[in-house]
């Protein structure tokens, strides 16, 4: 199973279903995930840890402009 898997094979995995999963949304959604242009807010998640990345959106959120 793959709990018991390599690092290697789970980000070969992962890899290979992020690109099943770009090509499924693009094919019947016709949304490319990777066009960020239509997000109010991008977050790497790589560089903030949990708690951080909530401080963030909340902050976002207070100061947005309300929806009209």
């Amino acid at each position: 199973g793959r709990e018991g898997d390599s690092f290697a094979e789970h980000l070969a995995f992962t890899r290979e279903r992020d690109r099943s999963d770009h090509q499924r949304y693009l094919q019947i959604y016709g949304i490319d995930n990777d066009d960020l242009s239509v997000a109010d807010l991008v977050i790497n998640t790589e560089l903030w840890m949990p708690d951080a990345i909530v401080e963030i959106i909340v902050s976002a959120l207070e100061r947005r402009n309300p929806l009209k």
